[in-house]
């Protein structure tokens, strides 16, 4: 069970600084909340997006275009 909790916080470190790029190539026409949470689901259509994750969407959403 240990291992799963680790490799999944892997996948999800690893997913999320690939959405990171993802939007940062996107510029200047970044993407909407919902076309991340696609990109997400497309990326692995079994991952469950959580309400932490929203935020993290929304996170890197609101301060990549800032950088």
């Amino acid at each position: 069970m240990i291992l799963f909790f680790i490799l999944n916080k892997e996948f999800k470190k690893e997913l999320f600084h690939r959405l990171a790029d993802w939007i940062t190539d996107k510029e200047p026409n970044y993407p909407s909340f919902g076309e991340c949470k696609l990109w997400v689901k497309q990326q692995n259509s079994q991952y469950v997006i959580s309400k932490n994750d929203e935020k993290e969407i929304l996170m890197l959403l609101t301060y990549i275009p800032l950088s």
